[in-house]
């Protein structure tokens, strides 16, 4: 049963990278399903990039930075962070808690 879960998010978050083909001007509608898919993780990890875009100087889709990031590199970069996050919390993270929670419990 766990491996489907698995399947079926992962599944739902690589459908939200079809999103941007479909609607290219829709960030919005790219980002919010897969912060919810990755909340509270993935929240942190846009917040995260988001930080490391502005120190660094980097803009995403173009302009007059000293550093640019296509369109497809920032939504692929974005949609790997904010997997990245949520697989960790609710493959890794989560089921790591929950066994040391029956352990303690056990005692």
């Amino acid at each position: 049963m766990r491996s489907k879960r698995r399947v079926f998010w992962v599944v739902c978050c690589a459908a939200c990278l079809f999103i941007p083909l479909l609607k290219p001007d829709g960030g919005i509608f790219f980002v919010a399903p897969l912060i919810l898919l990755t909340f509270p993780a993935g929240f942190l990890g846009d917040r995260a990039l988001g930080f490391f875009y502005t120190h660094f100087g980097i803009h995403a889709g173009g302009g007059t930075s000293t550093s640019t990031l296509s369109y497809w590199t920032d939504i692929g970069l974005e949609w790997l962070v904010l997997f990245s996050c949520g697989y960790v919390q609710w493959f890794v993270f989560l089921p790591w808690i929950a066994r040391r929670w029956d352990r303690l419990a056990a005692k």
